[in-house]
This record gives structure tokens, C-alpha cells and sequence, in this order.
């Protein structure tokens, strides 16, 4: 009766600790306005110090746990300044104005052909600018802009080293390509190919505004981005060196289930449920004895072999009651990567260059011949003074990359074939040494064989991208006021691409002929293919520009 009672008083002060715990906390909901009582999307709503917070949604709106009494939150978003707010305790509700962030307004943003401060323009346009995007590891700089531009959806369907993500801006609003309309430096250019570390600004055109620039071809919004430029240091010259080892690893799981037993108990289990009775796998009530007695192998058991040589149906078969880790045979969970950046930028007072290289290597998730792709980045860029109303520049950049690959058609091709019909009783090769590609007890091919084309030497594939571009620009100033631009661009792309498909060897028997996969993904063929594209563009404008009172501003 007395340990009953201690219980019973454990059992009451810890519900009452409970209790007092939850008490401590309130939920609390509000909006988020710019100072037009506009609703802030993506508005974050913090408890500094800690973790604890919200985003607002399309209406402004969050909702949050808090302490119980008086509690501050840090209030932010993307270019309006931050602000604390105190929610007071006897208040479930509350709403913030943010106030937009006026030093950004006096920025210099790139706007189609010429330049104007932030607080001029009247049309949704966002900037980037190179600090922002320092502190950010990708290797591509399209991805770097996820989360950076408000409005800017930056979507990835391919996960293979050297891809990039696909960009949209507000949404889908036509059933053919909506992307925008990428300005490198005043030539369309492709963000991929961009070495991020060039990058001085990015300009984001959301509206129709951009269409008075660049027509029918800026419909879905226009992306323009300005590289860096030397600066005059008296002739020295600032040498700038940054570089990254690493691994990269899945974000899901792949612990996948690589007992034969339960891989082949669950497939026949809804297989025969779905075909009414007929099983997936043919596989005898011994056998799947077998395969439970084997259920915690890791490795193969000398008195429990993975692979029995028996007489069934008159002549000799191999049975198999293996726990083959199929994902982990194939593929790996960790890429080793590496970035190098280096840059020399300087000049004098009549001359500026920036010269810059860039190199970025990729594994990829193939093991036993990882894919690879590497990619290359030069730029050199040339400013001339030639007298004090004309000025000069040269602007060349480079791109080149090659991605090496076995398998068919590309990477995508190999991982969904190769997990079909490709049960963890079944190893992948037989005990001599032949392929695992057709066995009696499927009616379908094993792995449909991606495992023997991954191992074969001659399936190679080689895709190779160059991209060589040079603007020449030529500018007379002939007064303060109005400027005659002039400039010329070559660009020249050139897509290689090498697929090499061959046939393979196996055995279905052990006393059995030597058969060949010789169709399909077996065929025996070679493809090869270059495209190659030009772009010429000649752009001559003029530009004026006269501020008045200090106040006002005129610029056509």
C-alpha cells in the first residue's frame, strides 16, 4: 500500500509538471503588410535566440507558438528593414507593417540598356548583388538564387552531376516554355554557364515592363546579369583564390530491403493478389524455407551458401537465396567533389582588366565507374579609355564541360530499369562468373540487365558542351548628358554528344549455352551527334540622362 501511494504521488506531480509545462505556451496569429497594407509573402517571423518561427503565406498571415507574458519576435523579409515587435500577453493577434529598406533604394540596377537607381524605377524589379551570394555552396549559379528573388521558382528534376534547376517567374501562365529570358552582360546567355564568382549583379524584371526592352521574347520576365569589371589600382594587381573538397551525399534514404526472404514473401504477396493467386517469383515452399533460414546473413554463410546447383525439371539449376543489397552494389551514397575559383583583377587609370578561371568536378552516383563531370570557366575583360569621350571593352568568356557515363541513354535510364525485377534473393552474377540477366523463376529479366550494362566496359557515354562568347563595346560621351553606345556580339555554342551501346553475355543454367542480349538496350550501335548554334548581335542606342533640383529624375 505504500509503494502504491509513492506511485500514485509520482504519477500526480509529474501530470502536474506536464500540465504547467504546456501551460507556458500560446498560440498566437498574425499579418504581415508593407507600408502600401500590401500582404508580405514569405515574411519571416522569428523568437530570437531560438529556432521557433514562422513564414507567412499568400495572404501575409502566420501563425506561432510562443511563451506565455510579454515576448518579442524579430519580424524580416527581403528588402524591408527588419523590426522587433512586442506581442503583449493578454493579445492572440497581431499585425506588423515593415517599412521597405531605403538604402537599397539608392542601388544601381541594370534595367534593360542602361543603369538607374532603385528608387526611380516603378517597375517589380529585384536585385542580387555578389555579397549575397559569396556565403552560398552550389555549382551551379541558378541554384545559389533559390530563395534570393522573391517571386523567382527554381525547380530541379535531375539530380545528375552538372545539372541545373529549371527557372520561372510568378508562376506558370502559358502550356508551352515559360522560362525568362537570361541577359548576360547585354548578349542572351545561359545562367548555368555562368561562373558564380563573376558575378557582380543580378536584376530580376518581374512585370511587363520588360517586354518595352525586349518584346515578345521577355513575355515570361528577364533575368540580366552583370559581370564583374577591373579597377584602377595605380598597375597592381589583386590576385583572389578560394577552393572546396567535399563529399555530397542522397537527402532520402536508401536503406532499401536487401533480405531475399521479405523482398520475395511481400512481391508475391500483392503480385498474387493482383493476378489472383499467380505468384511473381516461383519459388517452392523449401525454398522460401531457405531463404527465412538465411534472413539475418549479412554475408554469405559457408553452411548456408547463396547459391544451390540442383536438379529440377530434369537438368540442372542454380537456385539462388541470396540478401543482395542491390542499390549499394550499383550505386554509392557519397560524391567527392571539388571547386577552384582564382581571379586576378587591377589596372591604371586609362586601362582595368579582370581575368578570371574557374574548375568544378563532380561524381556522381555510379559505383563501379563513377560518372563524371567537370566543367571549365575563363573569362577576360578589357576597359580602354581612348580620350575622354570614348571608351572601349572587351568582354570574352569561356565555357566548356564533359560529362562521362556508362549505361544507356543517360543516368535516369539506369537507376529506374535497374530497380525492376531485381529481388535481393537474386545476386548479380552466377557462381561462374556469367551475368544474372534470365532465370526460370521470373517471367521477367533480371535488373531488365542494367546491372551487366553498368559492369560492361564498352557502354560509355561522353557528353561535351562548349560556349564561347566576345561583346565588343565601344562608348562616346560627347557631354555630360548623353552617351552613343555601340557593341557587337559573336557567341558560338557546340553541343558533342557519344553514345556507345554493346551487346552482353549470360547464362540461365549452369550446363547451359552462352546467350547474348542483343536487342534493345544491347544493341550494338554507336550514336553520335554535334549541334552547333551562332548568335550575332549588333546593338546601337543612346542614352539620356539629366537630374533636376536634385529631385528629379529624366532618363530616356
Amino acid at each position: 500500500m505504500r509503494v502504491f501511494k509513492t506511485i500514485a504521488v509520482t504519477l500526480f506531480l509529474m501530470l502536474g509538471c506536464s500540465l504547467s509545462i504546456f501551460a507556458q505556451n500560446r498560440e498566437v496569429s498574425g499579418k504581415v503588410f508593407d507600408a502600401n497594407q500590401q500582404p508580405l509573402v514569405g515574411a519571416a517571423v522569428m523568437l530570437p535566440g531560438t529556432t521557433n518561427g514562422a513564414v507567412t503565406i499568400d495572404d501575409g498571415s502566420f501563425s506561432l507558438t510562443i511563451p506565455a507574458g510579454d515576448v518579442t519576435v524579430e519580424v524580416s523579409s527581403l528588402g524591408y528593414l527588419t523590426r522587433k515587435v512586442t506581442i503583449p500577453a493578454a493579445k492572440s493577434s497581431i499585425t506588423i507593417f515593415l517599412e521597405e529598406d531605403n538604402l537599397t533604394l539608392n542601388e544601381t540596377v541594370v534595367v534593360g540598356y542602361g543603369t538607374q537607381k532603385k528608387v526611380n524605377l516603378t517597375g517589380a524589379i529585384t536585385t542580387v548583388d555578389s555579397k549575397s551570394l559569396e556565403n552560398r555552396v552550389s555549382h551551379s549559379l541558378t541554384n545559389m538564387l533559390q530563395g534570393s528573388v522573391p517571386g523567382l521558382n527554381i525547380s530541379t528534376s535531375s539530380g545528375n552531376p552538372g545539372s541545373s534547376g529549371s527557372l520561372n517567374i510568378r508562376g506558370t501562365t502559358s502550356i508551352n516554355a515559360s522560362s525568362p529570358l537570361v541577359i548576360v552582360d547585354g548578349a542572351e546567355g545561359d545562367m548555368s554557364r555562368v561562373n558564380p564568382n563573376d558575378v557582380a549583379s543580378i536584376s530580376v524584371i518581374k512585370d511587363a515592363a520588360a517586354a518595352a526592352v525586349y518584346g515578345a521574347r521577355a513575355a515570361y520576365g528577364v533575368i540580366l546579369i552583370t559581370t564583374k569589371s577591373g579597377a584602377a589600382k595605380d598597375g597592381k594587381a589583386t590576385v583572389r583564390y578560394n577552393g572546396r573538397f567535399g563529399w555530397e551525399s542522397p537527402t532520402t534514404s536508401t536503406d532499401y530491403e536487401t533480405t531475399g526472404y521479405w523482398s520475395v514473401y511481400t512481391v508475391n504477396l500483392f503480385w498474387k493478389a493482383d493476378t489472383g493467386g499467380t505468384p511473381y517469383c516461383n519459388y517452392t515452399d523449401n525454398d522460401m524455407m531457405q531463404l527465412l533460414a538465411r534472413v539475418n546473413d549479412k554475408t554469405e554463410n559457408p553452411d548456408r551458401p547463396w547459391v544451390v546447383e540442383e536438379v529440377r525439371n530434369g537438368r540442372n539449376q542454380w537456385v539462388y537465396y541470396c540478401n543482395t543489397d542491390w542499390y549499394h552494389e550499383l550505386y554509392r551514397d557519397n560524391h567527392p567533389v571539388q571547386q577552384h575559383n582564382i581571379s586576378v583583377t587591377g589596372g591604371s587609370k586609362g586601362v582595368k582588366y579582370y581575368l578570371s578561371g574557374a574548375y568544378d568536378r563532380q561524381s556522381g552516383m555510379l559505383k563501379q565507374d563513377p560518372d563524371v563531370f567537370g566543367k571549365y570557366n575563363l573569362r577576360a575583360k578589357f576597359d580602354f579609355d581612348i580620350n575622354k569621350y570614348m571608351k572601349m571593352s572587351n568582354n570574352t568568356s569561356f565555357y566548356s564541360s564533359t560529362y562521362s557515363y556508362k549505361g544507356v541513354d543517360n543516368v535516369q535510364n539506369a537507376l529506374a530499369y535497374s530497380a525492376r525485377h531485381a529481388l535481393a534473393c537474386f545476386p548479380l552474377k552466377n557462381p561462374d562468373g556469367t551475368w544474372l540477366y534470365s532465370t526460370p523463376y521470373l517471367g521477367y529479366k533480371v535488373a531488365n540487365g542494367r546491372h551487366a550494362i553498368l559492369g560492361n566496359d564498352y557502354n560509355v557515354n561522353k557528353d561535351r558542351k562548349s560556349d564561347f562568347t566576345n561583346t565588343t563595346e565601344l562608348r562616346i560621351t560627347p557631354v555630360k548628358t548623353f552617351t552613343l553606345t555601340a557593341n557587337y556580339t559573336y557567341r558560338l555554342r557546340q553541343n558533342r554528344n557519344t553514345n556507345r551501346r554493346t551487346s552482353f553475355d549470360y547464362r540461365e543454367y549452369p550446363d547451359g549455352p552462352m546467350q547474348s542480349y542483343t536487342t534493345g538496350a544491347g544493341q550494338d550501335r554507336l550514336l553520335e551527334s554535334i549541334d552547333t548554334w551562332s548568335y550575332y548581335a549588333t546593338n546601337v542606342f543612346g542614352t539620356y540622362h539629366e537630374s533636376f533640383k536634385d529631385a528629379h529624375n529624366v532618363t530616356v
